[in-house]
């Protein structure tokens, strides 16, 4: 549970690292470490409120519903999949964008269901559609979608669904730790580390290197906020430059930035 004194932590740490420069306020920053520190609702409040801004930051916004959908939030799950499946702020994607619909219907997201029952409906799969209708009817059945059900009765029919579904719930077994993003390990923590070329970092670690989601700043104050592997930017983020402003925002690989 989080204390009364936490903010007056959150200061003392921000200040430690010269990162008030980065936000507009003393709450978005506590919003922020809260998220990063793994708060599913802070994730999730970040994630709307990148997305409500004009225009949208859809990168920023997919960072944050990325972290909450990791923490299992069903939700965000579908979220994430209409970003792939629209194109808002990456490529898109179907294929990605049918994991993350996969992941929240495991999570129990009936939104997910509805997604993919109507995605198989379209590429002419009636095995895989009805098998995700059963799934959302038993989850749901009062669903508005129940009038979708078929009447067929042929015996092959119905063993194909039957198959369809003992397809998607072994692969459902088989990937139920799956995430798009790089998985922090077993042995990741949140840390606050003096690095040995002199930056400072706040975030999820792996054996002492950064790993996951953080800020990393330089001692000439430009610094980066987004996703790490094994101590290089890799995955969304943005660079801010000496003056807190925005130099640069997209994905990165190997610590260089690729769009």
């Amino acid at each position: 549970m989080i204390k009364s004194n936490l903010s007056i932590f959150f200061f003392l740490v921000l200040l430690s690292f010269s990162f008030q420069h980065l936000l507009v306020s003393s709450s978005s920053t506590s919003l922020e470490i809260r998220a990063l520190r793994g708060d599913t609702h802070a994730q999730i409040s970040l994630g709307h409120r990148e997305f409500s801004r004009t225009p949208p930051k859809y990168l920023n916004s997919l960072f944050w519903f990325e972290m909450s959908a990791n923490n299992g939030h069903p939700d965000s799950c579908h979220w994430l999949g209409n970003f792939y499946k629209m194109g808002l702020g990456v490529p898109k994607n179907q294929e990605i964008a049918i994991r993350w619909w996969m992941r929240g219907a495991d999570l129990g997201a009936v939104k997910c269901m509805e997604e993919l029952f109507i995605y198989y409906i379209q590429i002419d799969d009636q095995h895989s559609a009805y098998a995700w209708l059963e799934f959302l009817l038993e989850r749901q059945n009062d669903h508005a979608f129940v009038a979708k059900q078929h009447n067929r009765q042929d015996k092959n029919f119905l063993i194909n669904i039957k198959k369809a579904k003992e397809s998607i719930e072994a692969w459902l077994k088989k990937n139920q730790e799956f995430t798009p993003l790089e998985p922090l390990g077993e042995y990741s923590k949140f840390s606050n580390l003096n690095l040995p070329n002199g930056d400072k970092y706040l975030g999820t670690t792996i054996n002492g290197v950064p790993n996951g989601y953080g800020y990393r700043i330089k001692p000439t104050g430009e610094a980066f906020m987004g996703s790490f592997k094994v101590g290089k930017a890799n995955g969304l983020g943005k660079l801010f430059n000496k003056n807190g402003k925005i130099s640069h925002e997209g994905l990165w690989e190997n610590g260089l930035p690729i769009n």
